[in-house]
C-alpha cells in the first residue's frame, strides 16, 4: 500500500541537450561547498544538466536559466517530455521536469559542478549515470507526447521506477 502522508516537493529541472546523435552531459567532478552530503556522493558520475526550479518561475523559463548558468548554451525548442515524482532521491522529494531541447551553442568545458561533455547517445552504457537517466533519456527521445512516472529510491540507489503506469527495466550500472 502507498504512503499516504502528504509531503512537499523541491520541484526540479533535467534537461537533455541534443546535436544530432549526441546529449549533453556534466560529469560531477567535486562535493567542495556540500553541506548535504549529496555533492560529494554523485562525484565522477554523469547526468544531464538541470537543477531547482525558482519560486514563481516557468518550467521551461527555469530549463533555459539552468542551460545557460551550467553549460553556457542556448536552448532552442524545448519542450517539457516528461513529470517524474521521485521518492527518497538523497532523501528528497523531487518533482522533476524532464526538458529536450537542442542547441547550436557549443558549451563551456567546466561548470561550478563538473566538466560538459556531448556524448553519443549510443556510447551511454559505458558511462556511470544516475539509474533513472537511461530509461528517462530512452522515453524522453522516443514520443512527442509527455509521459509521468514515479521512481523509487534508497538514498543514490534506484530501487524502482514506472512510466505512464508500467514498470520500466532497470538497467544495471
Amino acid at each position: 500500500m502507498a504512503n499516504t502522508a502528504r509531503h512537499t516537493v523541491i520541484l526540479r529541472t533535467l534537461i537533455f541537450v541534443l546535436r544530432g546523435d549526441e546529449v549533453l552531459l556534466i560529469r560531477y567532478q567535486s562535493g567542495d561547498g556540500d553541506t548535504a552530503g549529496e555533492k560529494s556522493e554523485r562525484v565522477g558520475i554523469h547526468n544531464g544538466i538541470g537543477g531547482h526550479v525558482e519560486a514563481g518561475e516557468d518550467i521551461l523559463a527555469s530549463a533555459t536559466r539552468e542551460a545557460m548558468e551550467e553549460a553556457g548554451v542556448k536552448l532552442e525548442a524545448p519542450r517539457i517530455a516528461g513529470v517524474m515524482h521521485i521518492d527518497g532521491f538523497a532523501g528528497k522529494q523531487i518533482l522533476n521536469f524532464v526538458v529536450v531541447a537542442s542547441t547550436h551553442d557549443e558549451p563551456i568545458s567546466e561548470c561550478d559542478e563538473g566538466a560538459l561533455d556531448w556524448v553519443n547517445i549510443d556510447h551511454l552504457d559505458k558511462l556511470h549515470t544516475f539509474s533513472d537517466l537511461k530509461p528517462l533519456l530512452r522515453h524522453s527521445l522516443a514520443s512527442e507526447s509527455i509521459f509521468t512516472g514515479t521512481a523509487r529510491f534508497d538514498g543514490f540507489n534506484l530501487l524502482e521506477m514506472r512510466i505512464d503506469g508500467r514498470p520500466v527495466a532497470l538497467d544495471g550500472d
